[in-house]
């Protein structure tokens, strides 16, 4: 079994893409294919793929909103991981929630998202 078809039987398929162009990624819109993107949700997810790839020995890096990123055409010989979300939703990633004075955002919540809630 390849790395993309044990991925996305870990994760689901719509959650990994093979070369996948890191330009529709990036604000600055530039960069080549990513051998595979994935797209995990939750912290279970993001820890299942970490310790896979690191298993393999796989390079991998961490992509969030894509902003200040600058990838080669050449694109990324790994997996890109990337944490962004749409929406605040309980339980993933992308979850923002306030306990009294403090307030505990999950990895792929945009600065703006949070400091909107902050506001509020």
């Amino acid at each position: 079994m390849d790395a993309c078809a044990e991925l996305e039987r870990q994760l689901g398929g719509h959650k990994v893409r093979r070369s996948e162009p890191l330009a529709d990624h990036t604000t600055f819109r530039i960069g080549g294919p990513a051998d595979l993107l994935c797209l995990p949700e939750t912290v279970d997810e993001l820890r299942g793929l970490v310790e896979w790839v690191t298993a393999r020995s796989i390079p991998w890096i961490v992509l969030g909103n894509g902003s200040n990123v600058l990838f080669s055409d050449a694109g990324f010989r790994g997996v890109v991981i990337k944490i962004q979300g749409h929406g605040v939703v309980p339980g993933t990633l992308w979850s923002i929630r306030q306990e009294g004075l403090h307030v505990q955002a999950g990895a792929g919540i945009s600065l703006a998202r949070l400091a909107w809630f902050c506001a509020s």
